[in-house]
C-alpha cells in the first residue's frame, strides 16, 4: 500500500481543527458533569478518581482552562 501524504491541504487543516475543537469540548463537559474539581478522570466510569487527587488541588482545571484559551473556546473558558 502507498504511503499518506505528509502534505494536507488547507481544507483538510481546518477540518481536523474543527474536530479536535469538537473533541476538547466534549470531554470539557463530561469532565465539568462528572469529575468537576478532581484531578484525575477515572477512565472506566468517567468519574472522579480517588487514587491519585494530587494534594485535591484542582489542577485538572487550571490546566484545562489554558488549553480551552489557546484553542479559541472562549464561551467554554468564561464558564
Amino acid at each position: 500500500p502507498r504511503a499518506a501524504s505528509l502534505i494536507i491541504t488547507p481544507e483538510d487543516a481546518t477540518a481536523t481543527a474543527a474536530r479536535v475543537r469538537a473533541a476538547m469540548q466534549f470531554v470539557w463537559r463530561q469532565y465539568k458533569r462528572s469529575a468537576w474539581g478532581s484531578d484525575e478522570v477515572n477512565p472506566v466510569t468517567g468519574g472522579a478518581s480517588r487514587m491519585r487527587n494530587w494534594g485535591q488541588l484542582g489542577l485538572q482545571v487550571l490546566d484545562s482552562l489554558s488549553t480551552l484559551y489557546v484553542m479559541g473556546l472562549q464561551e467554554e473558558f468564561q464558564e
